[in-house]
């Protein structure tokens, strides 16, 4: 009978894991912010003091102070 070892941390493993849905989690927050904000009309973007070309900017800002 063979006996298995690893001798990989399972701490390390575990914060990867924990990076992985975090990551994932982010991009799909990005995703959804981005089609929310190109979902708005011009007139409606301009209303927040934004423009189309601001979107991609703007969103990452947000989602980096979290």
């Amino acid at each position: 009978m063979a006996v298995l070892s690893t001798n990989a941390p399972t701490s390390s493993i575990r914060a990867s894991v924990a990076a992985f849905f975090t990551s994932f989690a982010r991009a799909i927050e990005s995703q959804r912010a981005h089609a929310a904000l190109n979902a708005l009309s011009d007139r409606e973007l301009a209303d927040i003091g934004m423009t189309r070309g601001d979107i991609p900017a703007r969103v990452a800002e947000v989602l980096n102070r979290n």
